[in-house]
């Protein structure tokens, strides 16, 4: 989206508008240092971050892959040698370096490690303990896990997890997985993220966790008692997740729309679309979405939305003329009489000041009086297109049903967000040798792998 700047001012400085500190760090973002990718005037015109993937850092592609689906069930050791974790070698290797203690703990190869966590994913083992037995018992699966002399100790592969990994480590090599597929999708003219939804997904927790709470709605419909929250961005088409992020079972799930949304763009996703309901689609987060990054959101209607006929682009540039005196900052002038409608929709956002909220609200109602004028064009069609983020609602059924995410055996937020991000750390694993083989479909389907 191009923004036209007032004449003699720079939109390169570092400002910092009186507006709510938007919540970063569990994105790894400092409010202070990077106000420009969020919430600066140069965030409609800033170029995607990317990191490069090396080409052919994975090995060849090997005809004798097999696909695991109804027809052609494959086994777990089978399909681990295809599963290529060098990209992630570095990563492991800095954080096994930045423990003294590990160097000396762990005898093991850490990559061997990293890969033993994968595997007990894909198979669906509900606990570590499952896979430990796997490692010491199944002939030869050692040898494709990478280990080459003695093999570690249960409680060793427990400290490797949560230790050395940790929520940081898993983390990075969830998104740096992100980011190779996005890449290798492309590869084959698969745009992944380009339609994208976002949903919250209870994760029952133990009554005696204290980092659990309780969920009203959850409590009532479900049945579940305590838990946590899983707020899952996830690619409309291919299903598959490129953020995530675990909290309680009581945080307002609104105020992660836009920071998943600029940090799937950091990592490559170039999102076009948003289907999302409840807080995601609140007046600001839409009106937001569209201006920063021209994101169109598709969202439920409410039967409590009315059009709001004061909301015009006529109504906007008024209210712009009276923030002539508040768009000084820094000792850079803002304000442009002569500016144009998308650079006086990003000032609205700008100025609205968190304690008086009408600028977001007029925006809101603009875009909201867009999506109320689509539904009542055709409401069929409009819903058909809405329902499409049912198909991720049953993905999250069926993993939580299916996979290892219902059945942990940790307590705390720290523990549980380790898990999660293993398990889809491993179907972006399954998903990356499917691409390199010229599968594009059922990217994250782990059902037929035993």
């Amino acid at each position: 989206m191009s923004i036209t700047p007032p004449s003699g001012s720079s939109l390169s400085v570092s400002i910092e508008p009186n507006i709510v500190e938007p919540e970063l760090d569990w994105i790894g973002l400092d409010y202070k240092d990077e106000t420009e990718y969020l919430v600066g005037f140069s965030i409609a015109t800033y170029q995607t971050v990317q990191q490069n993937v090396v080409e052919n850092r994975h090995p060849k592609a090997d005809d004798d892959f097999i696909n695991p689906c109804a027809e052609t069930p494959v086994q777990a050791k089978e399909l681990m040698k295809y599963i290529d974790t060098e990209p992630l070698r570095s990563i492991v290797e800095r954080m096994y370096s930045d423990n003294p203690m590990a160097m000396n703990a762990f005898r093991f190869p850490v990559m061997a490690g990293l890969r033993t966590l994968v595997y007990g994913k894909i198979k669906n083992n509900a606990f570590l303990t499952n896979t430990y037995h796997d490692l010491i018992s199944i002939d030869g699966l050692p040898e494709v896990l990478g280990y080459t002399g003695k093999l570690p100790s249960y409680s060793q592969l427990n400290k490797f997890t949560n230790e050395i990994l940790g929520v940081d480590g898993v983390n990075s090599l969830f998104e740096e997985m992100v980011r190779i597929n996005i890449e290798e999708g492309r590869r084959h003219e698969l745009e992944i993220g380009e339609e994208i939804t976002m949903d919250a997904s209870p994760i029952s927790a133990s009554k005696k966790d204290k980092d659990a709470t309780v969920n009203g709605h959850y409590y009532d419909t479900m049945k579940i008692y305590k838990c946590f929250l899983w707020h899952n961005f996830r690619c409309l088409g291919t299903r598959l997740p490129l953020v995530f992020h675990l909290s309680t079972g009581t945080e307002n799930e609104g105020k992660f729309f836009l920071p998943m949304i600029m940090k799937a763009r950091l990592m490559g996703a170039k999102v076009k679309k948003a289907y999302v309901d409840g807080g995601y689609s609140a007046k600001e987060n839409i009106a937001s979405a569209k201006v920063y990054w021209d994101i169109d959101v598709i969202t439920n209607i409410s039967m409590s939305w009315k059009p709001n006929n004061n909301a015009t682009m006529f109504e906007i540039a008024k209210q712009y003329g009276k923030l002539w005196n508040k768009m000084e900052i820094n000792g850079h002038d803002f304000y442009d009489s002569e500016a144009d409608s998308e650079y006086k929709e990003l000032a609205m956002i700008m100025m609205n000041d968190g304690e008086n909220n009408r600028h977001h609200e007029l925006l809101g109602d603009l875009y909201r009086n867009d999506i109320l004028a689509c539904y009542e064009e055709c409401p069929d069609g409009y819903l058909d297109d809405y329902h499409q983020r049912n198909i991720v609602e049953s993905t999250h059924g069926t993993e939580k049903r299916n996979g290892t995410i219902k059945r942990t055996e940790v307590r705390g937020i720290k523990n549980n967000t380790v898990q999660l991000g293993l398990h889809l750390l491993a179907l972006h694993l399954v998903a990356n040798a499917r691409l390199r083989h010229g599968i594009t479909k059922g990217l994250t389907n782990i059902g037929y792998i035993r």
